[in-house]
């Protein structure tokens, strides 16, 4: 279960430490169970997806959300980025870490794979899924939940 993030690192970076610039041809998604997160790692694995593929971000300190202990590149990066939708997705995931929950990044890099790690992470408990493509953000919405109720006259599903 002891799985050390993969980092990405620009390349005028000013220090040794590892910066999260941005997760791309990546689908990130929170997970508030810890059994959830478990299961889908497990999920993962059974279906050939390497270890160098997934990474498990599980405290604000992983991430230098303001850029700050990464040098001036790294804070030139993160203002650029506040100004437009990153902005939005690096506040929505530190008030996830803070909130407790955790991190799942699974390489997605053609449409047959991230179909794949969709519906893994997705029936797993995966909440929130967000592609990161190299000139997209792309919400993938949530998996329909379909009802079936006893009917008189045979079974009604709701949609």
């Amino acid at each position: 279960m002891n799985m050390t993030p993969t980092l990405e690192k620009p390349e005028t970076s000013e220090q040794d430490g590892s910066f999260y610039a941005y997760p791309s041809h990546k689908i990130v998604s929170v997970f508030a169970q810890t059994e959830d997160l478990r299961d889908a790692l497990d999920a993962h694995r059974e279906n050939g997806v390497k270890e160098s593929e997934i990474e498990v971000i599980s405290s604000t300190e992983q991430i230098d959300f303001s850029g700050e202990e990464n040098g001036s590149w790294a804070r030139i990066v993160r203002t650029v980025q506040q100004l437009g939708s990153e902005g939005r997705y690096l506040d929505r995931y530190k008030q996830e870490l803070k909130d407790g929950h955790f991190l799942l990044t699974v390489v997605a890099k053609n449409a047959e794979t991230k179909k794949k790690v969709k519906e893994m992470l997705q029936s797993n408990g995966g909440l929130r899924l967000t592609f990161f493509g190299n000139w997209l953000i792309e919400e993938i919405p949530e998996a329909p939940k379909i009802e079936f109720d006893t009917h008189p006259y045979g079974y009604r599903r709701e949609v």
